[in-house]
């Protein structure tokens, strides 16, 4: 949002969006906290194989929508495991 001459900043809206833009047009992002407090677990259950299974609908989506259980996802959640100790 540019500011109109002789109007100082206090006196403009805040921008509803999660970026602002300033007059260069490169973004800066706005402090804000997520309203999205959800524990994966209860989403999600990773199987032996790597693969992930959806526990809830929008679980479900997620996983077939962004196709989070391709071949290479399922090979680096494995290597992981044996990386990582739980």
């Amino acid at each position: 949002m540019t500011r109109p001459p002789g109007v100082p900043y206090e006196t403009l809206p805040a921008p509803t969006h999660a970026y602002s833009f300033i007059s260069l047009g490169a973004p800066r992002k706005q402090e804000q906290r997520s309203r999205c407090i959800d524990d994966f677990a209860s989403h999600f259950c990773e199987l032996p194989d790597g693969s992930w299974q959806g526990l809830t609908p929008s679980a479900r989506y997620t996983i077939d929508a962004l196709r989070l259980n391709r071949r290479h996802l399922l090979e680096i959640r494995i290597l992981l495991r044996t990386i990582v100790p739980e």
